[in-house]
């Protein structure tokens, strides 16, 4: 085998296998550009914020269960997990940027759905504790005026009940501090009370104690539960994805160029090899006709 054959060879196998790596590298990276990801993202915001207003809904009242604000977790959840499969998913694929915002996104995530257990809780303890008192302190009044409980337990009593629920609506310190105020004013009159009141009487401290702790303690749960925090870093996440997709079509674009060009030298190549080919073959056959037809010559005669 010549050295020119030998070259040919190799030629033809490199530009056939840069052809074929440009072609299955475009092909590889356009599947990536076209995936999913981008609406799983989107999607993602809007449960974010649909958690976000199940929790305000819970707290204003609206609802009388936690089943949507429950629901809505799940939903959250769903995507993170997606986010996160090795197969389908967008993390461990080399890009550090999107790993560490979707880990800090789900680290979150599980911190509110910490949160949001607790905030339940309290918030339910909260809210029978409020439907109790007004009722209880009109019970008490009641019963106070009928067995002849001092007039200041009355009055302090009905100021309770009055400044108890504003703060519940406001959350006014001023009022926070009214209520404390007529805790201990009521816990004083409670050695005066009639005999008989003595249960009611710890009932509504409670109860009032109760709504002072947790108001606090569940809006400031109700804040971390709907914090921007968590929005902010999917917008981070939807922009640096957006970019490196940006970064990824141009690569894809640039492989399928790479595989025209390389395509099409082969193509030039193995037509440029079969054309000198074919001359060679014909240039022999044309000197093996000549070579048949030419005239005899005296020396042949004589031989």
């Amino acid at each position: 085998m010549s050295k020119l054959r030998i070259f040919h060879g190799i030629a033809i196998l490199a530009l056939a296998g840069a052809a074929g790596f440009t072609f299955s590298q475009s092909q590889w990276l356009g599947a990536g550009a076209k995936s999913e990801t981008l609406q799983q993202l989107q999607q993602l915001k809007q449960y974010d914020s649909a958690l976000n207003q199940e929790a305000l809904k819970v707290r204003a009242g609206l609802v009388q269960h936690y089943d949507p604000l429950v629901q809505a977790t799940y939903r959250v959840a769903d995507v993170v997990i997606a986010l996160q499969d090795t197969e389908s998913g967008i993390v461990g694929k080399g890009s550090r940027d999107i790993d560490q915002l979707v880990k800090q996104y789900a680290q979150l995530y599980e911190k509110r759905v910490t949160i949001t257990e607790r905030f339940k809780a309290r918030n339910s303890t909260l809210r029978n504790s409020l439907f109790y008192f007004p009722t209880a302190a009109t019970l008490f009044i009641k019963h106070a005026q009928e067995k002849k409980a001092p007039q200041a337990m009355i009055e302090t009593t009905e100021r309770m009940l009055r400044d108890l629920l504003s703060f519940y609506v406001n959350g006014n310190p001023d009022m926070h501090d009214r209520v404390q105020k007529g805790l201990h004013e009521f816990s004083r009159l409670a050695d005066d009370a009639p005999e008989g009141l003595e249960r009611e009487i710890t009932g509504l401290m409670k109860h009032a104690s109760i709504v002072l702790r947790h108001k606090k303690q569940v809006d400031d749960m109700l804040v971390q539960i709907t914090s921007p925090e968590s929005l902010s870093v999917l917008d981070s996440l939807v922009h640096v994805y957006e970019g490196e997709q940006s970064q990824s079509e141009g690569t894809v674009e640039l492989y399928r160029a790479g595989f025209f060009v390389s395509a099409t030298v082969l193509v030039c190549y193995l037509i440029f090899l079969i054309a000198g080919a074919l001359r060679r073959d014909s240039g022999d056959q044309g000197a093996a006709t000549r070579l048949t037809g030419r005239p005899v010559l005296a020396s042949d005669r004589a031989a």
